[in-house]
């Protein structure tokens, strides 16, 4: 009875450090934006372009080339893009946020497609003009970046 008493416990010991781990990848937050804005501030492009899907979306565009990306984030630092005095605002993605980012079947593949199990949108209020960003949890980066819009 003792045996199957500490069994038991340190089964659900077990299963909580399990479901604990598996929460802690699935969302990608506040934390992870304010160090997307860190990396936008200092024109770091090449950790950018680290923390970009290789399927990226662009406004209503795929982008699918590493080089690509890398000259997007790239091509924004050289131009002093940054997102000063950022208000952040972050929630799951739902499937009407597609329309955010336009409409046809390039963006309805991109959501379909390449998004992961649950992205956070992010709106990011910056020198009064609105960006968006959707991203996603990652085990080995921290977080990845699948969508970039605006200023809107």
């Amino acid at each position: 009875m003792k045996n199957c008493k500490t069994i038991s416990a340190v089964l659900i010991i077990l299963a909580v450090i399990a479901f604990h781990g598996c929460t802690t990848l699935k969302y990608a937050g506040k934390e992870q934006a304010q160090d997307l804005i860190e990396l936008i501030n200092l024109g770091n492009y090449e950790e950018l372009a680290l923390h970009s899907s290789e399927n990226f979306l662009l406004d209503a565009e795929i982008l699918q080339s590493p080089i690509l990306i890398n000259d997007l984030w790239r091509g924004l630092a050289d131009s002093g893009f940054r997102l000063s005095a950022a208000q952040i605002e972050d929630r799951i993605l739902n499937p009407e946020d597609r329309a955010l980012f336009g409409k046809g079947p390039e963006i309805d593949a991109f959501f379909a497609k390449y998004l992961p199990g649950q992205p956070t949108l992010l709106k990011i209020t910056a020198s009064s003009s609105l960006f968006l960003f959707i991203i996603g949890p990652s085990a080995d980066t921290g977080f990845t970046v699948y969508a970039f819009g605006g200023p809107y």
